[in-house]
Protein backbone atom coordinates (compact mmCIF):
# COMPACT_ATOMS: atom_id res chain seq x y z
CA UNK A 1 0.00 0.00 0.00
CA UNK A 2 2.90 2.21 -0.72
CA UNK A 3 0.06 4.87 -2.29
CA UNK A 4 -1.21 5.30 1.62
CA UNK A 5 -2.40 8.30 1.87
CA UNK A 6 -1.17 10.52 5.22
CA UNK A 7 -4.49 10.03 6.39
CA UNK A 8 -4.97 6.73 5.95
CA UNK A 9 -1.42 5.91 7.46
CA UNK A 10 -2.55 8.34 10.44
CA UNK A 11 -5.61 6.39 11.32
CA UNK A 12 -3.70 2.63 10.36
CA UNK A 13 -0.79 4.34 12.82
CA UNK A 14 -3.97 4.94 15.60
CA UNK A 15 -4.94 1.79 15.59
CA UNK A 16 -1.38 -0.16 15.40
CA UNK A 17 -0.95 1.58 18.55
CA UNK A 18 -4.40 1.43 19.97
CA UNK A 19 -4.45 5.28 20.10
CA UNK A 20 -7.88 6.53 20.75
CA UNK A 21 -7.70 10.51 20.49
CA UNK A 22 -6.95 12.66 17.20
CA UNK A 23 -3.37 12.79 16.12
CA UNK A 24 -1.77 16.24 14.64
CA UNK A 25 0.38 15.16 11.68
CA UNK A 26 3.04 17.18 13.01
CA UNK A 27 3.41 15.86 16.26
CA UNK A 28 6.46 14.55 18.10
CA UNK A 29 6.81 11.04 17.99
CA UNK A 30 8.08 11.52 21.99
CA UNK A 31 5.00 13.16 22.90
CA UNK A 32 2.95 10.07 21.82
CA UNK A 33 2.96 7.90 25.21
CA UNK A 34 1.94 4.68 23.42
CA UNK A 35 4.94 5.14 20.83
CA UNK A 36 7.31 3.08 23.35
CA UNK A 37 9.45 0.64 22.57
CA UNK A 38 6.69 -1.97 21.76
CA UNK A 39 4.95 0.46 19.69
CA UNK A 40 8.25 0.69 18.00
CA UNK A 41 7.77 -2.86 16.72
CA UNK A 42 4.24 -2.48 16.14
CA UNK A 43 4.87 0.75 13.83
CA UNK A 44 7.82 -1.10 12.23
CA UNK A 45 5.52 -4.21 11.32
CA UNK A 46 3.11 -1.76 10.54
CA UNK A 47 5.39 0.03 7.98
CA UNK A 48 6.69 -3.24 7.01
CA UNK A 49 2.88 -4.17 5.77
CA UNK A 50 1.37 -0.60 4.62
CA UNK A 51 5.34 0.25 2.55
CA UNK A 52 6.94 -3.25 2.01
CA UNK A 53 10.35 -2.43 3.78
CA UNK A 54 11.64 -2.84 7.08
CA UNK A 55 12.33 0.11 8.97
CA UNK A 56 15.85 -0.11 10.95
CA UNK A 57 15.36 0.99 15.23
CA UNK A 58 17.77 3.54 14.06
CA UNK A 59 15.86 5.07 11.46
CA UNK A 60 12.70 5.57 13.53
CA UNK A 61 14.53 6.68 16.16
CA UNK A 62 15.86 9.84 14.01
CA UNK A 63 12.51 10.56 12.72
CA UNK A 64 11.30 13.31 14.57
CA UNK A 65 7.07 13.94 13.39
CA UNK A 66 4.28 11.57 12.19
CA UNK A 67 4.73 13.24 9.11
CA UNK A 68 8.09 12.44 8.87
CA UNK A 69 7.57 8.91 9.26
CA UNK A 70 5.40 9.19 6.54
CA UNK A 71 7.29 11.00 4.32
CA UNK A 72 10.44 8.67 4.86
CA UNK A 73 8.13 5.57 4.51
CA UNK A 74 7.11 6.67 0.90
CA UNK A 75 10.16 8.02 -0.01
CA UNK A 76 11.56 4.18 0.53
CA UNK A 77 8.63 2.77 -0.68
CA UNK A 78 9.31 4.25 -4.08
CA UNK A 79 13.22 5.18 -4.82
CA UNK A 80 13.78 7.38 -7.57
Amino acid sequence: MSKSTLDSFINSFASALDINYSLDPDILLSEIEEFDSMGQINTALLIDELFGFQISFDSLSAISTLRGLYDYSIKQANPE
